[in-house]
Order: C-alpha cells, then sequence, then structure tokens
C-alpha cells in the first residue's frame, strides 16, 4: 500500500472545496487507497490551521466535524516517532518556507513512497531522498481510477 504525507495545504484545500482534487485524495484515503503519513508538528500545524475562524467560515464545516476529522486522522495516520529531526531541506532561499522541512522529515521517518503538495518551493524539488514530491493531480494519477 502506498505511504503517502499531505502537505497541510493539501488537506485544507479539501475543506474548502468539496469537488477538487485535494477533496478527493482525502476521500481516497478514508477509503483506504492509500495510508496517511503524519508527525505531531504536522498535525499541529493542521489542527491550527484548520480551527482558524476565517477557514472554518470559508469551509463552511463545523468546529466539531473539524475535530472529528482530526481525530480520525490522528487514530489512523503513520506517526513518525518523537522528537522529529528536522532536516534542512528547503531553506537555502530567504522566501523559503522551513516549516516545509517538516514535510520532508515526515516522509524520511515514516518511510513514505511520496509526499503530496501544493506548496511550490517542494514541488521545485521534485524528489528528495528518492521520495518524489508531487501535486494533488499527479498523485491522483498515481492511485489510479477510484475504484
Amino acid at each position: 500500500m502506498i505511504r503517502a504525507v499531505l502537505d497541510t495545504n493539501v488537506v485544507v484545500s479539501s475543506f474548502l472545496t468539496a469537488s477538487g482534487m485535494p477533496s478527493r485524495i482525502v476521500r481516497a484515503w478514508k477509503s483506504g487507497a492509500f495510508e496517511a503519513c503524519l508527525s505531531q508538528p504536522l498535525l499541529d500545524e493542521l489542527a491550527g490551521v484548520l480551527c482558524r475562524p476565517e477557514i472554518l467560515r470559508a469551509t463552511r464545516v463545523s468546529a466539531d466535524e473539524t475535530a472529528e476529522f482530526l481525530d480520525l486522522i490522528g487514530k489512523t495516520a503513520i506517526f513518525a516517532p518523537e522528537p522529529l529531526a528536522v532536516p534542512p531541506v528547503v531553506a537555502d532561499d530567504p522566501a523559503d518556507d522551513p516549516a516545509d522541512d517538516v514535510v520532508v522529515a515526515t516522509a524520511l521517518v515514516c518511510e513514505a513512497d511520496i509526499v503530496v503538495s501544493g506548496d511550490h518551493h517542494l514541488l521545485a524539488l521534485r524528489e528528495y531522498e528518492g521520495i518524489p514530491i508531487v501535486n494533488p493531480r499527479q498523485f491522483l494519477e498515481t492511485l489510479g481510477p477510484p475504484e
């Protein structure tokens, strides 16, 4: 089974547009098409973003539904053990976001097969230590047609 790290931007996008590719990815995960890999820093970031008032308003998803989702992914994902050693990967340019390094570190520790992101800094890498970094469309192509 494919092990994938979903960047926070992909999961948040799935809450914003029910018919988009990120939503299809989350539905595929919920149906068991792949295993999600997480780390505590990624889960904390996801919870922080999804619980922002402006995101709750934009998604029209209740705080309870958001909490249920976070609980589900927290219980079912493959978790990287703590502490998570974060190698400096994408912070070469001052415009880069060093928080993106956590995504790559999670993938390495969880022995993920792929990283799915919409972040241009991560996508520019194309791969790290043999782990492909792809956008949502490419990941859906990897998964193949829904069953």
